[in-house]
């Protein structure tokens, strides 16, 4: 209204420059913004208040079309030109949008009259649906980025006739959670999706936040009871994430804003190993003539633990990987719900991953780069009376300071009797065993260093994912039994006795080289770890001396 004047949707990003609220605080306007806020301003949705205070010092909004706060409304306004799209609340849908933006971008040209704001004259300020700027409006090259339009879940969804996704979802999801024998035709504890459901429990379910896509795949992969958890007051259980890198890596493509992650980049130095420190050179194999550097890595891998606890120090859940390690959030999280609520006791530990045995002297262990899966309640009792402590300062200078880090998590976690169980969702190894380890049900895959690549793999996980052929259960979740656990196998995650959960089961069965021990296979394996070490000598080898200086002139 010409009351409120023009201000910009928050939604769709408000994005200003670092001088503008500098001045806005320096003037002290924006501390009496925050008092009249509380004020006179008090029934002013934050939009209007924003842009109410920005006109105290004389800057006025501009439009771009750029940024968009109803792209769950308007058709195709998310395009491969779109700086920020609003609403989307399933985290896959947000994955998969980033993926078919970043796979578009080659394509498109992006220049300064695109980054210019629009003219405020030019901008069409009573568009209910669409940002847009009139005089500039670009043809898409290519296809609108998909944003679901589903529409919020309502009362009128409660009748079989309706033309929502998901009709009737919420009375069978009502039936299917803690009442088997609500429901016609179910009998005596049976499924029955006839009945009509208690009023005031659906009230609840209909206001939980229940996201209506992952009802909808809910519902295509029989999964309802999971969700019917959530709303009954099983929350997903909390997780933070150390992620091993450089000093320039980003956070991790898999991750979104509200994500606890620590980026934990360790010295390049560190002491000389004391004499009485042991080699292991059959267990190391090429790493043991590995650079300093990488050593030092290892060495001070178990203070990146103690950081972690000190940043997110109540998480119910820690996930160690590595910077090129892809992590699928949805089955992550999936599994913590399954082991928090209905597999793991209040007092269980868990240590958990791909697992690994190289001899009776190092033991089994879980390898870091597909993914350390800790209950909190672990890593914190390891924490307890400095155990953790005394831990890194016997990697970093004395008995243990040869060993690699994975090894240490592993002998660290023996001291309160503490033992690795092996996953086969978790893969150390994707880069030998092939893209089809990294199946329906992975939860880490290790390692995938490009980036693009990483998308790529989050992407046809969502799609799959969306078109409802993901099946997960308490059985999948559940750790493998360590008599039944594979784990001399140098190239995949495999418990022996578990049904093979993936789409790709019949390609895992087939495929002998996905599961042999042919020297073959270690050979390949001991090739790509020297190619690593050789790359990371040539990363640490000092440049040649200089040539010498021509002999003076006669």
């Amino acid at each position: 209204s010409d009351e409120t004047g023009r201000f910009v949707l928050s939604g769709g990003g408000v994005l200003l420059r670092g001088r503008t609220l500098r001045n806005l605080a320096a003037s002290k306007t924006l501390e009496a913004c925050v008092a009249r806020q509380a004020g006179t301003w008090c029934w002013h949705p934050l939009d209007l208040a924003l842009a109410a205070c920005l006109r105290e010092i004389g800057v006025s909004p501009q439009g771009h079309e750029a940024f968009q706060q109803y792209a769950h409304k308007c058709q195709g306004c998310c395009t491969e030109r779109s700086v920020a799209c609003h609403k989307v609340k399933h985290r896959g849908t947000q994955h998969k949008l980033l993926v078919d933006q970043s796979r578009q971008m080659a394509k498109v040209h992006l220049d300064a009259e695109w980054a210019r704001p629009c003219d405020a004259r030019q901008y069409l300020w009573h568009s209910e649906d669409e940002s847009v700027c009139a005089s500039r409006r670009f043809q898409s090259i290519l296809p609108a980025l998909a944003v679901p339009t589903i529409e919020p879940i309502s009362k009128k969804a409660k009748g079989s006739g309706s033309a929502l996704p998901g009709a009737g979802t919420f009375k069978r999801l009502v039936q299917n959670s803690g009442n088997p024998g609500a429901g016609g035709g179910g009998g005596g504890g049976g499924r029955g999706h006839g009945g009509g459901g208690d009023a005031s429990e659906l009230s609840i379910l209909e206001t939980a936040g229940l996201d209506p896509l992952a009802v909808k795949q809910a519902e295509a992969t029989d999964r309802l009871e999971v969700l019917a958890e959530i709303a009954r007051g099983k929350k997903t259980p909390s997780v933070s994430f150390l992620i091993l890198g450089f000093q320039t890596t980003e956070r991790p493509v898999w991750s979104v804003p509200s994500d606890n992650v620590l980026l934990f980049a360790p010295s390049q130095v560190c002491p000389n190993c004391p004499k009485y420190a042991q080699q292991r050179v059959k267990e190391s194999g090429p790493y043991i003539r590995a650079p300093q550097a990488w050593w030092c890595t290892q060495r001070s891998y178990m203070d990146g633990l103690q950081r972690l606890l000190e940043e997110f120090p109540s998480s119910d859940y820690y996930m160690l990987v590595d910077d090129d390690t892809v992590v699928l959030p949805g089955n992550l999280h999936a599994m913590l719900r399954y082991l928090e609520h209905e597999i793991l006791d209040p007092t269980d530990d868990l240590y958990m991953g791909h697992g690994r045995q190289l001899s009776e002297e190092v033991g089994h262990f879980i390898m870091s780069g597909g993914g350390v899966l800790l209950r909190g309640l672990t890593l914190r009792r390891l924490n307890a009376n400095n155990l953790l402590s005394e831990c890194a300062q016997r990697q970093l200078e004395g008995a243990w300071c040869w060993h690699h880090l994975d090894w240490v998590i592993a002998e660290c976690l023996r001291e309160i009797e503490v033992f690795p169980r092996g996953h086969a969702g978790f893969q150390q190894y994707l880069h030998v065993c092939g893209r089809h380890c990294c199946g329906d049900t992975a939860i880490g895959c290790h390692k995938v260093k490009d980036r693009g690549a990483q998308l790529d793999i989050i992407a046809d996980h969502v799609q799959r994912t969306q078109d409802g052929l993901l099946q997960l259960s308490k059985e999948w979740a559940t750790p493998c039994d360590a008599s039944v656990y594979d784990w001399a196998n140098h190239r995949q995650s495999v418990c022996g006795s578990a049904v093979a959960h993936s789409r790709n089961t019949s390609q895992e069965s087939s495929s002998a080289s996905a599961l042999d021990h042919t020297s073959e296979g270690a050979e390949a394996l001991v090739a790509e770890v020297d190619a690593e070490i050789d790359k990371l000598e040539d990363a640490n080898r000092p440049p040649p001396p200089p040539p010498p200086p021509p002999p003076p002139p006669p």
